[in-house]
């Protein structure tokens, strides 16, 4: 592979990616409008409602996707095309550069075999150290991530482990090559609150430590909110805003991402009924014209469906909104 690039330029670089995949009788967009980069040692949250489009764009990233799939745009990372890797050059990036941490740990570890058989595959075959290393490896990765009693976990079976514990154990695995780029696919969805503030915990202690880029993926903002640098909004296949998380939820752009800040529940006041998004999600096939909001927007005119909205800089951040001008009150940019 070429030279690194120097930290000025992204690590990752996502360029108006597009995704289709095989339907019943021909190919179905699920990714329309995917633009964001992710810096050195940066976190940054994805977020969104189910369906969006979240996942998906994770395993175009890694290039995990099913036969008959059809990409276009492009993914950089230090500057060089992840489409046009080779075989070797694919093979030996999943392996030690970018790591996935995926959602349900218990579909992603085979459950006949025991945790250390796990952990030593991940420590030889990425790191290549000698078989009688590997043990002594592992023990370091558990302990590593806070798990108790870490050498007799390595002759316990998956099911003999809490949702907690496994997850650890996948955080541990993936920590194995030294990675640059940590995809964390909803790590915590199954998980207790207690559980799911110490997995975040860990993560944003071990991204500081090595100097990690994460890219997080969860419909929950105020855990993007806890640890990312910045979020992105996701919406029926595409990002419809990008900002700082501490100014995103005190400034939100886009009138999605108002109505997904107004639907939390709040403890700082008098309990109130909450507010919902009207409508229902859509999914990116439903939404090519226009803007794929609009039928649910409170913020709604007519010109919102026959005019796309494109990702651009707005009020500090990027917004994909035609009429966030009017909505903010910001005079229109002098053509």
């Amino acid at each position: 592979m070429n030279a690194a690039k120097t930290d000025e330029s992204p690590l990752l670089d996502v360029r108006d990616l597009k995704l289709w995949l095989p339907g019943p009788t021909n190919l179905v967009p699920i990714l329309t409008a995917v633009t964001f980069a992710v810096a050195h040692a940066e976190a940054v949250g994805l977020v969104g409602e189910s369906g969006s489009g979240k996942s998906m764009t994770a395993r175009t990233v890694a290039r995990l996707l099913p036969s008959g799939a059809k990409v276009d745009g492009d993914v950089l990372f230090r500057g060089r095309s992840v489409r046009q890797f080779s075989k070797r050059e694919l093979r030996e990036w999943r392996q030690s550069t970018v790591q996935v941490i995926f959602q349900d740990s218990r579909a992603h570890i085979n459950p006949v075999r025991k945790v250390g058989d796990f952990l030593r595959e991940a420590s030889c075959v990425n790191q290549k150290i000698k078989q009688e290393k590997a043990d002594a490896n592992s023990v370091r990765l558990l302990e590593r991530v806070r798990v108790s009693n870490a050498r007799a976990r390595l002759d316990q079976y998956p099911h003999e482990l809490s949702g907690g514990l496994l997850q650890r154990v996948m955080i541990a695995a993936a920590l194995a090559p030294s990675p640059q780029l940590l995809i964390a696919d909803e790590p915590t969805t199954a998980l207790d609150v207690t559980t799911q503030a110490d997995v975040i915990e860990i993560l944003d202690e071990l991204r500081r430590e090595q100097r990690l880029s994460l890219l997080f993926i969860t419909h929950d903002l105020e855990l993007a909110a806890a640890f990312c640098d910045r979020t992105l909004v996701m919406y029926a296949g595409m990002i419809v805003e990008d900002q700082s998380s501490r100014r995103l939820h005190d400034h939100p752009l886009q009138p999605y991402t108002r109505g997904l800040l107004a639907s939390r529940p709040r403890l700082d006041g008098d309990l109130t009924r909450l507010e919902a998004i009207p409508g229902r999600p859509v999914a990116a096939a439903e939404a090519l014209t226009g803007c794929p909001f609009a039928s649910r927007c409170v913020d709604y005119r007519p010109r919102c469906s026959s005019e796309r909205p494109v990702l651009r800089p707005f009020g500090g951040g990027r917004v994909a909104c035609v009429r966030a001008e009017e909505i903010h009150g910001v005079p229109a940019a002098a053509p």
